[in-house]
């Protein structure tokens, strides 16, 4: 009887211990998926570098992008504003001295549907699709021959499609690195065509 006793006491140890292990790692899961299954609102604040695909091609270098998002996420899904800001320069030189001169300013908004699963509770991987406004301000000028031209267009619909890796550092504050691609219609003025696409490489910072 004292043997059997003693077995029992071992066993009730034991489904103690295994309740408190199974507990511990059950905690954190819980809270995971407790944090996934809510409304999350996120901002994200980027900038680099501006790589124009067609449409200002062959005249403009590439140049500087800017990009801010505010979003809200449920699960692995969510909706994203941004607005970006990109502007290239006019390259060129004649012998020595710049014969072209100008820029090419485009700047909008954007709404988009995302799609981000998690690879871990602070790294996930994310794809963007959406719809755009967006502004055309070009200009050029030859200082050899002294002519100017210039093209403002607004309200141009464009089409974006992006993707990155986000990655939670800290509680509130988190790193982005994303590619956007832009492609938005235009009218054929200064213009290799009738569309212009660019593509940035962003790097930047979250908060939620």
């Amino acid at each position: 009887m004292r043997l059997l006793r003693i077995v029992r006491g071992i066993i009730i140890k034991f489904r103690i211990i295994a309740f408190l292990i199974i507990g511990s790692f059950a905690l954190p899961v819980s809270a995971a998926r407790a944090e996934e299954d809510s409304l999350r609102f996120q901002i994200s604040l980027c900038g680099g570098l501006e790589v124009t695909q067609s449409g200002l091609n062959p005249v403009y270098n590439n140049g500087c992008a800017i990009q801010a998002g505010a979003g809200l996420f449920r699960g692995v899904y969510g909706v994203r504003f941004s607005g970006i800001y990109r502007q290239s320069n006019v390259p060129g030189t004649w012998f020595g001295t710049p014969r072209f001169d100008g820029r090419a300013i485009i700047k909008g908004f954007s709404l988009a549907l995302v799609w981000e699963p998690r690879l871990s509770p602070k790294t996930y991987p994310f794809v963007d699709v959406g719809l755009g406004l967006y502004s055309i301000d070009l200009t050029q000028s030859d200082n050899t021959y002294g002519t100017s031209l210039s093209t403002d267009q607004h309200g141009r619909l464009g089409f974006t499609l992006g993707g990155g890796l986000k990655m939670q550092t800290w509680q509130h504050v988190g790193f982005i690195a994303e590619l956007r691609y832009i492609s938005i219609a235009a009218n054929q003025d200064l213009l290799v065509g009738n569309r212009i696409s660019l593509l940035g490489i962003l790097l930047g910072v979250t908060y939620k």
